[in-house]
Parts: structure tokens; C-alpha cells; sequence
């Protein structure tokens, strides 16, 4: 009878296990990631394929981005970050090199980005992008 119980338990407690690390893994699947309205759609606030003049000393990869969404949404959580750029490079995102720099990046022209056919946005600069510089929480429009 002992040995009856013994072999119940290890079953219970293994399909109890596999339950557990199934429902975690569930959850894992499906929590969504969180998209700023700056960064929904090419079109958005954040995301107008225009961006400043800037150096690729200005410039941040990022490595583990694949897509122009996930690009603007980093640029979006880094307060620091000023616009972005996605392309067949992959995804960069800008910031001032030195904290007071005799010319900013939102104070150069508004144009093309550096990258043909890529994707970009500007987020933080105070005449134009999703945020301006000195507001981190509600995007203007």
C-alpha cells in the first residue's frame, strides 16, 4: 500500500510541476508588450520617417531590435533618447554626445533620414516629436 502512495505522490507532484511551469510559461507568451501612441504606426507622433542632422557619434545601436515599432519604443524609454532611425542596419537611436553641446541635434534642419528607405522618428526636441523635451509623460500631438 506504501509503495501505492510513493508512486501516486510522484505522479501528482510531477503533473503538478509541469502544470506550474506551463502556466508560467503561458503568461510569459502572452503579456504584450507596450506600444506608445508615439510609436502605434508609421504616421504617428513619433514615427514620421524625418528626422535631424545628426553624427553616428550621436548615434546608439541597438542590437536586439528587429522591427521600426520596437526601434521608436526604445527611443521612447530611454529619456535621454531624441530620435531614431530603422533600417537595413538595423535600429539606432540618438542622443546628445555631451550634456550641454554648443549645437543640439533638434536645433539642425528637419529632413530625410540618414538611412534611404528606413524608417524613423523624432521623440523628444522641443519644437517637433512625439514629446518635448522637457515633458516625459503625455505625447503631444
Amino acid at each position: 500500500m506504501t509503495q501505492q502512495i510513493n508512486s501516486f505522490l510522484i505522479v501528482f507532484l510531477s503533473y503538478l510541476l509541469a502544470l506550474a511551469i506551463f502556466a508560467d510559461a503561458h503568461h510569459y507568451k502572452t503579456s504584450e508588450y507596450k506600444i506608445s501612441p508615439c510609436c502605434k504606426a508609421s504616421g504617428s507622433p513619433g514615427w514620421t520617417n524625418e528626422m535631424h542632422h545628426a553624427t553616428a557619434e550621436d548615434a546608439f545601436p541597438e542590437l536586439d531590435v528587429t522591427t521600426a515599432q520596437h526601434c521608436c519604443q526604445k527611443c521612447v524609454e530611454n529619456l535621454d533618447c531624441i530620435q531614431w532611425v530603422f533600417g537595413p542596419g538595423g535600429c539606432r537611436t540618438f542622443f546628445e554626445r555631451i550634456p550641454f553641446p554648443l549645437v543640439s541635434i533638434c536645433s539642425s534642419s528637419l529632413g530625410q533620414p540618414l538611412i534611404p528607405d528606413g524608417d524613423s522618428g523624432v521623440i523628444r526636441c522641443e519644437d517637433d516629436g512625439c514629446y518635448k523635451s522637457c515633458e516625459t509623460h503625455e505625447p503631444h500631438e
